[in-house]
């Protein structure tokens, strides 16, 4: 009896994992905020983005080369004073930051640019909404594994939009443990890399979950 409890318990975590692992990240409309989609149909056009698998076998957007090219950020909207940077390497804590939008709402003017002498030949993207706090575009540096960082691929141009054709667009959500999951906290366009591609990501990956348990991104001593 008590091997069939521990058998169906292991069938349980394998379909809980599964199921929290497998496809993309969603959202949820923001109540009294614009929801994510109005704001990046505003930006780009809907018809002009894709998404970029973040989570299952497939996830691409965990970490980013950075090997032969300066890489530029952007700002594009906020919901509050956020910080946003990167974490060299593929492991570590070592915060950088590149800059702070400190207003809500569209934003314009607020960029930076970072060398792969600084940033390693693969670095996180990452987000800090408060000084003791930090996201990571790596799900397993974060509280519970959580997907704090979703992306979508600039595909298209039209209108008045100008695109930036082959950048990139990453959404975050700033609470713990993923909050109300609007990912319209922080927005930033970045140009000049791509998500690491599989089979990179999966070896990684799977490094990740063997350490998640004992290790994430928290308590910074520089301010935003």
């Amino acid at each position: 009896m008590e091997r069939k409890i521990v058998i169906v318990a292991a069938l349980s975590l394998m379909l809980m994992t599964t199921s929290v692992w497998a496809g993309f990240t969603t959202w949820l409309p923001a109540p009294n905020e614009p929801n994510l989609d109005e704001i990046l149909d505003n930006l780009y056009g809907l018809s002009n983005l894709v998404r970029v698998e973040d989570t299952g076998d497939n996830g691409t957007d965990i970490l980013w080369p950075n090997s032969g090219a300066t890489v530029n950020a952007r700002a594009k909207f906020t919901t509050d004073r956020m910080a946003f940077g990167y974490l060299p390497g593929s492991s570590g804590t070592a915060y950088e930051n590149l800059f702070t939008a400190r207003s809500y709402g569209y934003l314009s003017g607020l960029t930076a640019a970072v060398s792969p002498t600084l940033s390693g030949n693969v670095f996180r993207f990452a987000m800090r909404p408060r000084t003791d706090l930090i996201w990571s575009s790596n799900p397993f540096d974060n509280d519970g594994g959580m997907d704090q960082m979703i992306t979508f691929r600039i595909t298209g141009s039209g209108g008045e939009k100008n695109n930036q054709i082959g950048s990139y667009v990453l959404a975050w959500e700033q609470d713990s443990w993923l909050g109300d999951r609007d990912y319209n906290d922080l927005i930033v366009e970045v140009s000049g890399v791509s998500p690491v591609p599989e089979p990179a990501t999966l070896t990684l990956f799977g490094l990740g979950l063997a350490g998640f348990a004992g290790w994430r991104v928290r308590r910074r001593k520089q301010q935003p």
